[in-house]
């Protein structure tokens, strides 16, 4: 299975994704495509996620908008900064999660759920 860094810390992305699975799309979905999807199925706009989950809307739209994971170097390109615990949970009280979505969306993110 692949191991993946995150801030110092490795994870395995299969094992660690596959414990609130049951609401994704994907098993390889990125950050980016787990947070646009909240934001779909909320009905919300990127900006207004921004404003509710106090945080610069360029950077939540940076975050939406990626094709490629953000947690990972893209060849020949700057890396993106990853988002921090503290901001991922900040995205997902402003799209008012429930605690498994806000989990899934931590696991997206190569951080550990929220402890219970």
């Amino acid at each position: 299975m692949a191991q993946t860094a995150v801030g110092g810390r490795s994870k395995d992305s299969r094992t660690a994704t596959s414990t609130v699975r049951g609401l994704w799309s994907t098993e390889d979905e990125t950050f980016s495509a787990t947070l646009r999807r909240f934001i779909q199925m909320r009905g919300l706009s990127v900006t207004r996620v921004a404003h509710r989950s106090w945080l610069d809307t360029a950077y939540v739209w940076r975050l939406a908008k990626e094709n490629v994971d953000v947690l990972n170097k893209r060849s020949g390109r700057r890396l993106d900064k990853h988002p921090s615990r503290d901001a991922v949970i900040r995205l997902g009280l402003g799209l008012s999660l429930a605690i498994e979505e806000m989990d899934e969306l931590l696991l997206a993110a190569g951080y550990a759920p929220l402890v219970r």
